[in-house]
């Protein structure tokens, strides 16, 4: 008895197709969707970058080394109480490092950062944040350990911004969650 294979057999791209209608499935492979271009188009910083001058470094270090210590009393981990002064260094160095201006364009497949693309259908909803000098939208996200998504803007691109994303998303009146306002506190 033979047994059936069913109509779609593989094709590593040297053969020719081998059942009918191989030719409409290899034109279609041939020419991928190109995703459409960008409607609104701007480029600003990755984040608002603050001046941290001697003090703020000493007193990351200071605080470092006394939650070290207070970590080594409760635990007599030595591990727990040295990660402590070394989580501070790499929040110095990242502190330290400005930042780049990127390209963020806003299209009908979503929101592009850079090269990168994250569609709306990843987000439930946008809020926009106003940080004094300069604005930012924040997506947020359906995924509960998705982190939001945030993008700065000027005041000459917010119209266009938020009319574009309320054509995809909910608008929704947000404030700053616990890390955030603590962030911008120690102007990081």
């Amino acid at each position: 008895m033979a047994e059936d294979q069913g109509s779609w057999t593989y094709n590593s791209g040297n053969e020719q197709p081998n059942q009918a209608g191989g030719d409409a499935v290899q034109a279609a492979e041939a020419s991928p969707a190109l995703p459409r271009p960008a409607d609104v188009i701007w480029s600003a910083s990755e984040y608002v970058q603050h001046h941290h001058g001697a003090t703020w470094y000493g007193a990351l270090g200071v605080g470092a080394v006394g939650v070290g210590i207070v970590l080594y009393v409760l635990t007599r981990s030595i591990f727990s109480a040295a990660i402590v002064p070394v989580l501070a260094i790499i929040i110095g160095v990242f502190a330290s490092r400005p930042p780049r201006t990127i390209q963020y364009g806003l299209s009908d497949s979503g929101l592009s950062i850079g090269s990168r693309l994250y569609s709306y259908s990843n987000f439930k909803s946008f809020s926009v944040i106003d940080e004094g000098a300069v604005q930012s939208i924040l997506l947020m996200p359906i995924k509960r350990f998705m982190p939001p998504v945030s993008a700065y803007f000027s005041d000459a691109d917010g119209d266009k911004i938020v009319n574009k994303l309320g054509d995809y998303l909910p608008f929704e009146t947000a404030e700053l969650d616990g890390t955030q306002r603590l962030a911008r506190k120690l102007r990081f």
